[in-house]
């Protein structure tokens, strides 16, 4: 199993935390999580450990902060990993520890973090045994555009960057009003009905499912003028399975193909050529489309879901809304937001894109 630092060095660093469990530096702090939960914190937190269901986007969220690569010790590896594109925002990743997929407290304890940060979900499975342990455990969750911003705010206040943090709410209501104003012009044209699948290989076949309706997936549909047709299907949480039988009753005008692990535009192309999907409006029109994967898929609850709020604008309103324009929305989210260099963008998100925006 890969880490991101020698044995030797990790097993050093481990026995040296483990002889100071429960040290405390400096005055303590009150952080305010998700959950309502007020939480006492060192003052200066330097020992940070992200673990637990979307730990990834969790991290990267993190990153937005101009502290972080110097306060975050641990990440926890999970199916969408971002350590390649971490590489580009932090020079001294490879000294981070890389926990196991489903670690739990036996292996965060020897950390000895100042805080570790989950999801609220995760509270009962991963959160109270660390709370058991006087391991102090700040929960947030990400499931849509107010709680992006509620989040971005509780990382501000863990991290000591205030400023920071109402910055980049600011720079993403920005963006949002940018895009939402051209989304506008088109408020009284008739709106186009869109599907929005996650497609998993399995028994060499797709299976197709859908986002639950309180989900930002959804949420951004609507937001960039589209009516999401699998919405009522879908009002518990979590990913639905549909059949063929109901894609077909939708048969929708446009569909946006989901894939996790980087492939969704192989099978938007093998979906195309398929003679039962070539009876759908969608593909009739040349209107299904890979939703775009640079290092993550823009449809999630990460930093980058004002790029699939953006990009899905786009193909909804492509009169107002041009590939260039979203290609200026690339480049300025990851000046601001991540402060890479023009070139590096260029090298290593530009290229990753561009047959999304074909």
């Amino acid at each position: 199993m890969k880490k991101f630092f020698s044995f030797l060095f990790a097993l050093t660093w481990l026995i040296t935390s483990c002889t100071n469990i429960g040290s405390t530096v400096g005055a303590s702090k009150i952080v305010t999580d998700a959950l309502g939960r007020q939480v006492t914190l060192n003052s200066e937190p330097s020992k940070i450990v992200i673990v637990g269901k979307q730990a990834p986007m969790l991290t990267n969220f993190l990153y937005l902060f101009k502290t972080a690569d110097q306060k975050l010790i641990a990440l926890e590896k999970r199916a969408q990993s971002t350590e390649d594109y971490l590489k580009l925002v932090d020079a001294n990743i490879e000294n981070k520890y890389l926990l196991e997929k489903g670690a739990g407290a036996e292996q965060i304890v020897p950390l000895n973090p100042d805080v570790v940060i989950l999801k609220s979900s995760m509270r009962n499975s991963i959160g109270k045994p660390l709370e058991d342990l006087s391991i102090p455990v700040i929960y947030v969750e990400f499931e849509n555009v107010e709680q992006i911003y509620r989040d971005i705010r509780i990382f501000a206040d863990v991290l000591n960057e205030k400023k920071r943090g109402e910055d980049l709410i600011s720079n993403y209501q920005e963006l949002f009003q940018q895009i939402h104003k051209e989304v506008a012009k088109n408020n009284d044209s008739v709106k186009s009905s869109v599907l929005i699948l996650q497609a998993v290989t399995s028994d060499q076949k797709y299976v197709f499912s859908v986002p639950a309706a309180n989900w930002l997936q959804t949420d951004l549909i609507e937001k960039a003028g589209g009516i999401p047709v699998w919405k009522d299907a879908n009002q518990a949480g979590g990913w639905t399975d549909i059949n063929m039988e109901q894609i077909s009753a939708w048969d929708p005008e446009v569909i946006l193909i989901v894939n996790y692990q980087g492939s969704a535009l192989e099978i938007v192309n093998k979906l195309r050529n398929d003679e039962i999907w070539q009876n759908l409006k969608s593909v009739k029109n040349d209107k299904i489309y890979a939703f775009p994967y640079d290092y993550l898929s823009w449809d999630q609850p990460d930093p980058r879901w004002i790029l699939g709020y953006g990009w899905i604008a786009y193909r909804l309103n492509p009169e107002n809304l041009t590939s260039p324009v979203i290609h200026s929305l690339i480049n300025n989210f990851y000046e601001k937001f991540f402060n890479l260099e023009k070139s590096v963008i260029k090298e290593k998100i530009n290229s990753r894109i561009a047959e999304y925006l074909k």
